[in-house]
């Protein structure tokens, strides 16, 4: 039982770290695995092309039996009126020259199996970014939660504070009614953000196989790099590459049909009109007979089926072509977005930490002067209501600078376990 209750706290503890869910997450995605049997079928898909370019050998074995009224006519058939007649034959067939057609289908189906990998790779840095995304989501909520709850308390103490001012003429109705305002507009963001925490650690949790009923903080973030991986050399890069790559070697295999087929067969007959038993032939060599030949095959009209294949391939291509542009411009815009964000956090991050600094410092100063009686207690409550939404702004923008280190790093890294 104890060591039950202590497996439950490890995986209780550890399922809040975001590496720990990423990592658990790639191992057991659905998605990554499903990636995973695709590549093994596009292997299974070589193989099988790659048997085209070795020859066929097989056994074939016939029993005839054929009977005719007219003894003049079975004579001609068969000797002595046996109407009776076994064959047994070993079959070659091998095509010799097809003009590439086959090479250029294995090719094909060795530029899937790349193409199928690097898919499963760029699918990897999908879910690792949604994750990522999901997580950080979390982690700003929960930063709202707390920031409102304490927001709760001082409009509380507003509002009741208010309500004593009021009854000895200090304040107008109309201030009370405003915290009353106030403190319900909390309450109710409270629960909204409650909800909204839940919807998203229940997503978390089945992005990860997980039960995850909590996060904490990013930990083990490295300073990010102002250089990125180049769009070149991308997973999303590779997986078009092969894909246009692909497709060419098909279109190839295609145009190489329009050719004719050279097919060198053999075949070695084993033959008998005995009745029942096979073996009767097989020890005499005289019944014996083989045929070697070369066959020539050419479609001179299909319908244009070959031709129709042929032109789909082709803007099959020209797809291709316009989803790496597309991919180049989505991937450019990320990383412009996240150097822009570099390039200026220090900045923004230094104003929102001197805001909070200089709002403390006048939280100090009011209080001081709340103390000689200078300064309401409102205006008290007041300045603690305004330094927690200056401190919300910034817990928001160093969670968020955290969440971009971590995703510049995973864009850098994306390719090193393809």
């Amino acid at each position: 039982m104890k060591k039950i209750l202590f497996l439950l706290f490890y995986k209780s503890l550890f399922c809040q770290d975001f590496y720990y869910l990423l990592d658990y997450t790639l191992k057991k995605s659905q998605i990554i695995n499903m990636a995973k049997i695709d590549i093994q079928s596009a292997i299974f898909n070589y193989d099988f092309y790659k048997s085209y370019l070795y020859p066929e050998v097989y056994i074939s074995a016939d029993y005839k039996f054929s009977n005719t009224k007219s003894n003049e006519y079975k004579n001609e058939l068969f000797n002595e009126y046996n109407n009776h007649q076994n064959t047994v034959s070993v079959i070659l067939k091998y095509d010799i020259f097809k003009f590439g057609s086959d090479y250029y289908k294995m090719q094909s189906s060795k530029e899937n199996i790349k193409s199928l990998t690097y898919t499963k790779c760029k699918q990897e840095l999908k879910i690792s970014l949604e994750l990522l995304d999901y997580y950080k989501q979390a982690l700003l909520i929960k930063n709202r939660i707390n920031i409102y709850k304490k927001l709760k308390l001082a409009y509380e103490a507003l509002y009741n504070y208010s309500i004593r001012l009021n009854e000895i003429g200090e304040i107008d109705k109309l201030d009370v009614n405003s915290y009353f305002l106030e403190l319900n507009n909390m309450q109710a963001q409270l629960i909204k953000f409650e909800f909204d925490l839940n919807d998203i650690l229940l997503y978390i949790s089945y992005l990860s196989s997980l039960s995850v009923d909590d996060v904490e903080n990013f930990s083990n973030i490295d300073e990010e790099l102002i250089t990125f991986l180049s769009f070149e050399k991308s997973n999303q890069y590779f997986e078009i590459q092969s894909k246009i790559k692909e497709n060419e070697y098909i279109l190839k295999s295609l145009k190489s049909q329009k050719y004719p087929t050279f097919t060198l067969y053999a075949r070695y007959d084993f033959y008998d009109k005995s009745k029942y038993y096979y073996e009767h032939f097989i020890n005499s060599s005289t019944k014996h007979g083989y045929i070697v030949g070369l066959n020539f095959t050419y479609y001179i009209y299909d319908a244009k089926k070959l031709d129709s294949q042929i032109q789909l391939k082709k803007l099959e291509i020209k797809k291709s072509n316009e989803e790496l542009s597309l991919a180049r411009l989505e991937y450019n815009k990320q990383i412009n977005e996240l150097i822009f964000f570099i390039k200026n956090k220090d900045k923004i991050l230094s104003t929102l930490e001197l805001i909070d600094k200089e709002s403390k410092i006048a939280s100090e100063y009011v209080n001081k002067l709340n103390s000689s009686g200078e300064k309401t207690k409102i205006d008290v409550l007041n300045m603690s209501v305004d330094n927690l939404k200056k401190l919300l702004d910034l817990n928001e923008y160093i969670i968020n600078i955290n969440a971009n280190k971590i995703k510049i790093k995973l864009i850098n890294t994306q390719n090193k376990l393809c």
